[in-house]
């Protein structure tokens, strides 16, 4: 997948959406006293050395938190007081408690990822105090371990990539205060760290090479492999930024870990590719057959990307033509799938109808000893499985795809009231199995998906009221769904309904609502509706659990979306 994946081999495993949840339940639940030292104790050495005195930083942060203290109680004492003129007697605190119950149904969302080899799977643990823990599960034996831990309080965690054995693992670190940035790489297996030196730019002086600049450094990526005799080296990959913060450039190096000779972690630094184009944005991910990494050079309306294997040598995909855009994923025998369309601003105004929702990709498959591509993408082998409609006359469009050894999953959604499914399309008998979505859930995410060679696909499902749901289908039984949250089977019992509708607009335009609602809460007049519009970017409003809203639908309101920019509609 690649329109909707963090370029990031632990996607699903550096959620904020959950943490967001439980820094708002820390927060609203920590009684102050207890956050004045617990502040104070988390303050960075280099905080207080340029505050001057561990005195004054105290003196500081304790005027700091008695003035938020102050607004905070402001604040609430107002919402107490509208919260008298609520009927039924309801308090702020019964609020937050049912809030804090709805988040709390998150934590049985079995959030794990299978790695790159499949011999492992992925998952994390988070604490009241803000730190995550981060480990791993033999897929054989059963055995768990530590990968790494992480202290919010200290550091912001950026990208991060696993290497294709699983040995490694390598994430970027911004540290909190004036420390700046570091790529560190963690030995799995021995639990040692290292700090990737990510020096660039070089000045000569009596035959020796002094690196100048410390850039700064958007993503990491680790590429293939390197075998030297009985010894595998990684490829490591990173991108840069401009003076103006753009992602611009990509340099590459050999990681040798404790391997390497002279003390040395990595080769230098090596500059791949580098685009001074002000409207373009670089970035790096490893392709699913682990053999290159993909270099995006994007705009909103155009783009060109470039694989590049263990040699660190680019070779051009398909050269940038303007109002095209294509994607791609690799496999293990150097074959290419191609996503490739038209943006709105090059597509003629005849192939625009009311009520479509998106552009129309088309798929191809092409070998890499083809490339560099000229006018077409290869052969087309979405004409085998394009326009299947589901027998209600509705055609599905193309969104994003995972490509497996044997298999392509296609993500796609309805031009016509913008639901979305699954198609499972069987690369060696040209067959396609559709995965319809389930009625009580809105939204179809991808789950990770990593390893190439995985006999299964994941996808997650979820809507406003409903806590998201793993999936997996059975590549070779093609048993279909088996629905688990956790090690629990689902139990879909949740008196919730999410219900989709197309209202017309002025000019007939046709708009797509989505209605959540607790049909177990019988109305006597006309139920209550809070009504959700957004009219910028062309971006849907978010389906995905919302703990927030919990309160109101189970007190008998409807809560309407709109799902797609439409002027007739306002925001309410």
């Amino acid at each position: 997948m690649f329109l909707s994946r963090r370029i990031s081999d632990l996607n699903l495993l550096n959620s904020p959406r959950l943490l967001r949840q439980e820094i708002t339940i820390c927060s609203s639940k920590l009684p102050y006293s207890n956050m004045i030292p617990f502040i104070c104790r988390h303050l960075s050495k280099n905080d207080v050395k340029s505050a001057g005195s561990h005195r004054y930083q105290h003196s500081a942060a304790l005027e700091t938190l008695h003035s938020i203290r102050k607004e905070k109680k402001s604040a609430l004492n107002q919402i107490d007081e509208r919260m008298k003129h609520v009927p039924g007697n309801i308090t702020r605190m019964n609020i937050e408690d049912e809030i804090q119950a709805a988040a709390m149904r998150m934590e049985d969302f079995g959030n794990t990822e299978e790695g790159p080899s499949g011999k492992y799977e992925y998952y994390f643990h988070d604490s009241v105090i803000g730190s995550r823990s981060y480990r791993r599960r033999n897929l054989i034996s059963g055995d768990e371990q530590p990968v790494f831990s992480t202290n919010f309080h200290l550091e912001e965690l950026g990208p991060m990539s696993l290497s294709v054995n699983e040995d490694f693992a390598a994430r970027l670190i911004t540290f909190n205060g004036q420390q700046g940035q570091q790529i560190v790489v963690t030995d799995i297996n021995t639990g040692i760290h290292f700090q990737v030196d990510i020096r660039t730019g070089d000045v000569q002086e009596d035959g020796i090479t002094r690196y100048v600049t410390t850039p700064t450094v958007h993503n990491v990526e680790f590429g293939p492999t390197i075998q030297d005799a009985n010894v595998t080296y990684h490829t490591l990959f990173f991108t840069t930024c401009d003076s103006k913060g753009r992602p611009n450039a990509v340099y590459g190096c050999i990681f040798f870990g404790n391997k390497g000779s002279d003390d040395k972690l990595n080769s230098n630094p090596e500059l791949v590719l580098i685009d001074h184009e002000g409207s373009n944005f670089v970035d790096v991910q490893r392709t699913k057959g682990c053999k290159y990494v993909a270099i995006h050079s994007t705009s909103k309306t155009s783009n060109e990307i470039y694989l590049v294997g263990k040699d660190l040598s680019p070779k051009l995909v398909r050269r940038r033509q303007a109002g095209i855009q294509y994607f791609l994923d690799c496999g293990v025998d150097d074959d290419v799938i191609i996503m490739a369309q038209r943006t709105e601003m090059s597509k003629p105004q005849k192939e625009v109808q009311d009520g479509i929702l998106g552009n129309d990709f088309k798929v191809y498959e092409v070998k890499v000893n083809e490339l560099p591509l000229c006018e077409d993408f290869g052969e087309e082998i979405s004409a085998n499985f394009r326009s299947a409609g589901t027998g209600d006359g509705c055609d599905f469009f193309i969104e994003d795809m995972d490509i497996f050894v044997s298999h392509i999953c296609f993500y796609e959604r309805s031009f016509l009231n913008g639901t979305q499914r699954v198609k499972v399309y069987n690369r060696k008998r040209g067959t396609n199995t559709v995965i319809p979505s389930h009625d009580a859930y809105c939204v179809i995410t991808p789950a990770g998906n990593i390893n190439y060679l995985s006999s299964h696909f994941s996808f997650n499902v979820e809507s406003p009221v409903k806590p998201p749901v793993s999936l997996q289908y059975d590549f070779d039984h093609g048993t279909g769904s088996k629905a688990y949250v956790g090690e629990r089977k689902v139990q879909d019992d949740y008196p919730y309904t999410c219900d989709r509708v197309l209202i017309e607009s002025h000019d007939g335009t046709k708009c797509p609502l989505s209605i959540v609602y607790n049909k177990s809460v019988k109305i006597s007049s006309v139920r209550p509706v809070v009504l959700v519009g957004y009219n910028c970017y062309g971006q849907n409003q978010s389906l995905l659990y919302d703990p927030i809203i919990m309160p109101l639908v189970d007190r008998g309101f409807a809560i309407v979306s709109q799902q797609e920019a439409c002027p007739s509609l306002a925001v309410i």
